[in-house]
């Protein structure tokens, strides 16, 4: 019975010490980090006295191997961060055009409802005429408001005398600045 018990916390610390190593210890590696290591990698493998054996040749080809595999993830590395650079603050771009994001458009004629790309066109009007206009990538009214009226002041120096907007402008945050600035 007492083999039985011991067996038994055996394969519990077992199991602990799998939980614990399996737990996210990961570490931010940028890639000049891994591009350096790399390049560490090549020295040593390059300073390595040539070798008539079978087996460190072999050897030493798994682990040129292993550093052109470090190498294609640097790239890969450099990729995401390029990607995640022109996604900034949104949830998608487009890469034919970086500069709109993948919003969910109206229903067409057949009932369909998609996500295409687009811009979000905030425009301000006077009299009839378009007096400023401003394109966002974002998909939502309530981040545009505020910056396309900071836009209008820096271009006309006041802020227009009335703003009417639907419901999808109404957030304690706009609500909050249009009571702040007037």
């Amino acid at each position: 019975m007492l083999n039985k018990i011991r067996i038994l916390l055996e394969q519990v610390d077992e199991a602990i010490v799998q939980e614990n190593s399996v737990k996210d210890t990961s570490v931010e590696l940028p890639p000049s980090m891994l591009s350096n290591i790399v390049d560490e990698l090549k020295e040593v493998l390059e300073r390595r006295p040539a070798t008539q054996d079978k087996e460190q040749k072999k050897t030493l080809r798994e682990k040129k191997k292993q550093v052109r595999e470090l190498e294609g993830y640097h790239d890969k590395l450099m990729e995401y961060d390029n990607h995640l650079e022109v996604l900034g603050e949104r949830n998608s771009y487009s890469k034919t055009d970086p500069g709109a994001t993948f919003m969910r458009m109206k229903e067409d004629a057949m009932k369909n409802e998609q996500t295409k790309l687009g811009y979000n066109l905030q425009t301000g009007t006077e009299n009839q005429f378009i007096i400023d206009f401003r394109l966002f990538p974002n998909p939502t009214d309530t981040l545009t408001l505020i910056p396309f009226f900071h836009s209008f002041r820096h271009r006309y120096n006041r802020l227009p005398g009335i703003g009417v907007a639907d419901s999808g402008y109404g957030s304690k945050k706009i609500t909050g600045s249009c009571r702040r600035t007037g």
